[in-house]
C-alpha cells in the first residue's frame, strides 16, 4: 500500500502536476490524521472499557454494605427477640405502671428486662473503604458518586450518634439501678438471664429511676427515628445502585 501511494506521488512530481500533488498530499495527511484518530478513539473506548469494569467491581462491594446494613437495621427495629420498638415499648409502659397505684406483679419483669438493655448498631463500610483508597472518581456518575458519599459521611453516622447516646446513658445511669435495685437470675428453659425488682415498692419510691427511664425513653425513640430514616435512605440507593448496575 505504501509503495502504490509512492509511486503515485512520483508520478506527479514527474508530470509537473503540482496542483494535483499536493490535493494528492493533502488527501494522505488526512488520511493519516483519520487513522491516528481512530486509533485514539479505540484506545480511549479500551480504557472506558477497563473503568467500567472497575466501576462494577467497586460497586459490587457497596452493594454488599447494604445488603449486611439493611439486614442489620432491620434486626434492630423488627428482630423476634429483642428490638428497638419492644424497648421502648417496655419503657413506657414501665413508666406508666411505677406512676400509677398498680402493685408488683411478676408478669411485668418481661419488661424490666426489655426496658433495662440497650441493642448494639454494627453497619458495614468496607465496600466504601476499598473505593476511597483506590479514588471515589472511580464512580463515572457525578450524582451518584455525591449520593455514596453523602451515604457513608452523613447518613449512617445520625444513627451511631443515636446509639452511642443510648450507651453512653446505659451505662452512666441505667446500669447502676440495675446492680442496686433488681435481682438477676438465670432461666434454664430460655438459657438466658432475667432480672426483677429486688424491692419493688422501694423501686416505685425513686423517683428519680422514673426520671432515668423517661430520659431512656428519649433516646431509645430518637435512636429508633434515626434506623428508621437510615433504612428508607439504605434501601433506596441500593435500589439505584442496582438500577445503575444493570443498564
Amino acid at each position: 500500500m505504501i509503495k502504490f501511494f509512492r509511486r503515485i506521488r512520483q508520478k506527479l512530481l514527474t508530470e509537473n502536476k503540482l496542483s494535483k500533488y499536493l490535493l494528492y498530499a493533502l488527501g494522505e495527511i488526512l488520511l493519516v490524521v483519520i487513522g491516528i484518530l481512530i486509533a485514539l478513539q479505540i484506545n480511549n473506548w479500551n480504557e472506558y472499557k477497563q473503568l467500567k469494569i472497575k466501576e462494577k467491581e467497586a460497586l459490587g462491594e457497596i452493594v454488599s454494605d447494604f445488603e449486611t446494613n439493611i439486614a442489620e437495621l432491620e434486626r434492630l427495629l423488627n428482630d423476634g427477640g429483642y428490638n428497638i420498638s419492644r424497648t421502648i415499648q417496655s419503657i413506657e409502659f414501665l413508666i406508666d405502671y411505677l406512676e400509677s397505684d398498680n402493685l408488683y406483679h411478676d408478669s411485668i419483669d418481661i419488661h424490666f428486662n426489655h426496658a433495662n438493655q440497650y441493642i448494639e448498631l454494627s453497619l458495614k463500610t468496607s465496600g466504601y473503604e476499598s473505593l476511597t483508597s483506590t479514588g471515589i472518581d472511580l464512580i463515572l456518575d457525578g450524582n451518584l458518586r455525591s449520593e455514596i458519599g453523602e451515604y457513608y459521611s452523613s447518613t449512617i453516622e445520625r444513627p451511631r450518634i443515636a446509639y452511642n447516646e443510648i450507651r453512653d446513658d446505659y451505662y452512666h445511669y441505667m446500669l447502676d439501678y440495675l446492680r442496686n435495685d433488681f435481682v438477676q437470675t438465670f432461666n434454664q428453659a430460655q438459657n438466658s438471664s432475667q432480672i426483677r425488682p429486688r424491692d419493688y415498692n422501694e423501686l416505685k419510691s425513686k423517683l428519680d429511676y422514673v426520671e432515668s427511664l423517661k430520659v431512656f425513653y428519649e433516646v431509645n425513640s430518637y435512636y429508633k427515628s434515626e434506623l428508621n430514616k437510615t433504612l428508607e435512605q439504605s434501601i433506596s440507593l441500593k435500589k439505584e445502585l442496582e438500577n445503575y448496575l444493570t443498564n
